[in-house]
């Protein structure tokens, strides 16, 4: 890292990578507007930059295409993943219809 301008160095191989992983253990939750805390950010950025390259994550999946997942199964994923707001209408409904506010 250069120490003159806080600026860390690019990462150019796994070493660098987790040398860069640890300082911004080191460097998490410094203070808004420090050197400290633009040094993180432009750590975080590096290393993902990096991340993106040399090890990329690929969209999350079961390994089950989606065309085989059987109608009443994405009913029941859609449940599951429904907002709360919407989750909680029947009851709210039915708390209404007894009185119960």
């Amino acid at each position: 890292m250069n120490q003159k301008t806080a600026i860390p160095d690019p990462i150019l191989s796994d070493e660098d990578h987790a040398q860069a992983l640890a300082r911004i253990d080191r460097l998490w939750g410094s203070p808004e507007g420090t050197p400290e805390a633009k040094t993180l950010t432009l750590l975080v950025a590096a290393v993902e930059a990096y991340e993106s390259k040399h090890h990329p994550i690929g969209p999350a999946t079961s390994g089950v295409p989606v065309e085989a997942v059987a109608p009443e199964e994405e009913a029941e994923i859609r449940r599951r993943h429904a907002d709360p707001a919407e989750k909680a209408a029947p009851y709210r409904k039915a708390r209404k219809d007894l009185g119960l506010g």
